[in-house]
């Protein structure tokens, strides 16, 4: 028992540290609990001291054994005490009624306290533990009866003024006491109020006294004042606006009546703050006001409409404003606003459905954890459908780890597959190459680059149309001596696979090579096969700067550049990624398309477009049916 006793202690101690150091308002409500977590702690103390004295009868002085125990009880009154002290304030402040009962309750602390202090202590000796009774003892069930009388007689008139937090606390605060004091009053040894008071308390907490719970209380509120103000100021606005409108046209100026006539407008369209959805022509109206506007202030701005009518009833997240604003801020902004807005609303194709999630896959989520703990991403919600078969293929512009990660563990492997590999294709002199792998796995062991080998070389045979593609394994140089261990045992792998006529495999291969031509198919780990990428985008980056500044030097050079501008637009379509469209992961049991983080519109309907030559390639039933070859079997 005394074991638990400091263990309770403890648990308080904690609690204490953590709403003592936590911001609140200094209202009577938490200070009474604040006094009341002090009080409890003391209690704590002195029951944990008393169960040692009472159960050493003969070793402590019969003095110190009398006065722990009148301080026990005492603090004990004091805590039932602040207990119903909390509840009345409690009903106070939800009633707007005056505690009554505080007198009475003020009277009875000070006669049970004087009582705990002067009645004489009594002590039964038993086999199964000591423990002090008589006229002494009582005085805690007489306080303890009492207060929670004084507590019933306030909630019998105000019970229903309790919102639901606090008719919980406070009917479980009251359950734990009247069970405590009945297991206690049955087994007189068990002395367990001090786990009764510890749970009374951490009921309070737990629900009312919680710091994040006031602190979202608190938000709750600020929020409840800027909604009042969103209702009040604009409302002020449009109608002082209307005024001055038709101040305008009576005294003759139309141009500035009908400019404040779109301002009032949105402005009234706009105080819509309480309805999340409305239909499309609300918005339209609201947006034909908006473009009228910007359109007074920029004259060169043209905005067309496209609106299928049977749409006018659709309902539509509020205010989508949002996305024309920030087309004319980032599109047309640094052009003086010239230009043409296009603002098109169709139903979707037949076949098409579009699907509501309401999660994101943000850049900082932990690719291994995000989808246990972000259950409706629409990245997770795709590749489910993809799993089960409501969708053919998936692409995807989102985080490349969470892409990978979650087609790992929602749309698995292909059985035998180790490590699911990323392949772009890459511009080469002779053409384009399929690189495996550029990302996905930094560290390879032989079999796997075997298995990129497999896969590249099916990836370059079904989807890109190549013939016999040639596989090369990425080294430092073309003498099998070259590169690490793990190259060289890669190098016996890929040669056997070779010798028996599953792969074309050329041998070593280094990086110049590779950009020329050398082979169809690059193997290497992603560590290297990354740097290689990231090394061609840079290169390609500087050689446009570079040729810019020399055909700009002098009028010479301006006309060289006119006339090898198609071949320099050609090469730069090579190297441009939106030509490409996106990244296969190859391995995975259905198509699965990585697009670039900042694809325009070509890039992701290169995307798809990619993502159905994979689909329809038969590439994934080839691997399913060759991935014996790709196991090395166990000696």
């Amino acid at each position: 028992m005394l074991r638990m006793e400091i263990a309770l202690f403890l648990v308080m101690a904690f609690v204490a540290a953590i709403y003592y150091s936590a911001g609140r308002r200094h209202t009577p409500l938490h200070r009474t609990f604040a006094v009341l977590l002090g009080t409890v702690l003391v209690h704590l103390l002195f029951d944990a001291a008393t169960l040692y004295t009472v159960n050493h009868l003969d070793a402590v002085p019969r003095f110190w054994n009398d006065t722990l125990h009148r301080l026990f009880i005492g603090t004990m009154v004091l805590v039932v005490y602040l207990f119903y002290q909390y509840i009345a304030i409690l009903v106070s402040e939800a009633s707007g009624q005056p505690r009554r009962l505080d007198r009475a309750a003020r009277a009875f602390l000070v006669l049970a306290e004087l009582g705990a202090l002067l009645l004489p202590v009594h002590y039964a000796v038993t086999p199964q533990g000591n423990y002090s009774d008589g006229i002494h003892a009582n005085v805690c069930y007489v306080s303890v009866g009492f207060y929670l009388l004084l507590c019933v007689l306030l909630l019998w008139k105000y019970w229903r003024q309790l919102d639901r937090r606090q008719r919980s606390a406070i009917g479980a605060a009251m359950l734990i006491e009247l069970s405590v004091c009945a297991l206690q009053g049955f087994h007189p040894t068990w002395l367990i109020s001090g786990t009764g008071i510890t749970l009374m308390t951490l009921s309070f907490y737990l629900t009312l006294e919680n710091p994040d719970i006031l602190r979202s209380e608190l938000v709750e509120q600020k929020m409840s004042m800027l909604y009042l103000k969103s209702q009040v100021n604009p409302h002020f606005l449009y109608n002082t606006l209307d005024t001055i409108r038709i101040q305008a046209q009576l005294n003759g100026d139309r141009q500035a009546a009908d400019l404040l006539m779109r301002l009032v407008d949105f402005f009234r369209l706009s105080v819509k703050v309480d309805r999340p959805m409305v239909t499309l022509d609300d918005e339209l109206e609201l947006l034909e006001a908006y473009m009228d506007l910007m359109g007074c202030r920029y004259p060169e701005l043209q905005c067309e409409y496209d609106i299928d009518p049977e749409l006018g009833g659709a309902r539509v997240p509020n205010f989508i404003l949002q996305p024309v604003e920030n087309s004319l801020l980032h599109g047309l902004r640094n052009k003086g606003y010239r230009g043409e807005v296009l603002i098109s609303a169709r139903k979707v194709p037949q076949g098409m459905e579009i699907v509501h999630t309401t999660e994101t896959v943000d850049m900082c989520d932990d690719p291994s954890k995000v989808f246990r703990h972000k259950k409706d991403t629409s990245m997770g919600v795709g590749l489910t459908l993809l799993r089960d078969g409501k969708a053919d293929a998936l692409v995807s512009a989102g985080s490349t780890g969470a892409l990978l990660a979650g087609a790992t563990l929602i749309t698995k492997r292909i059985r035998g597959i180790r490590r699911a590999a990323m392949a772009p294709v890459i511009p080469t002199t002779g053409g384009r190459a399929v690189l495996i792998d550029c990302g996905a796995n930094a560290e390879c062991t032989p079999e796997y680059l075997l298995q990129f080998a497999y896969l590249g070389s099916f990836y370059a045979g079904r989807v890109l149309g190549l013939e016999r593609p040639r596989v090369g394994l990425l080294n430092i140089g073309t003498e099998d001596s070259k590169g690490t261990d793990l190259q060289k045992a890669a190098l016996a792998l890929l040669r056997q696979a070779g010798a028996d006529g599953h792969l074309n495999f050329i041998g070593n291969i280094e990086a110049k090579e590779a950009i020329k031509g050398g082979c169809d198919v690059i193997v290497t780990d992603g560590f290297s096969g990354n740097i290689l990428l990231k090394t061609m985008e840079g290169v390609g980056s500087f050689a446009g700067h570079a040729l810019g500044d020399i055909f700009k030097k002098n009028l010479l050079t301006k006309l060289a550049a006119a006339m090898v501008m198609p071949g320099l637009r050609a090469f730069k379509a090579q190297l441009d990624p939106n030509k490409v469209g996106g990244t296969a992961f190859i391995g995975i049991s259905k198509p699965v398309i990585k697009a670039h983080g900042a694809s325009n519109a070509e890039a992701i309907d290169n995307a798809i477009g990619q993502a159905r030559q994979v689909a329809e390639s038969g590439i994934i039933g080839q691997i399913q049916e060759n991935v014996h070859l790709m196991q090395i079997q166990a000696e």
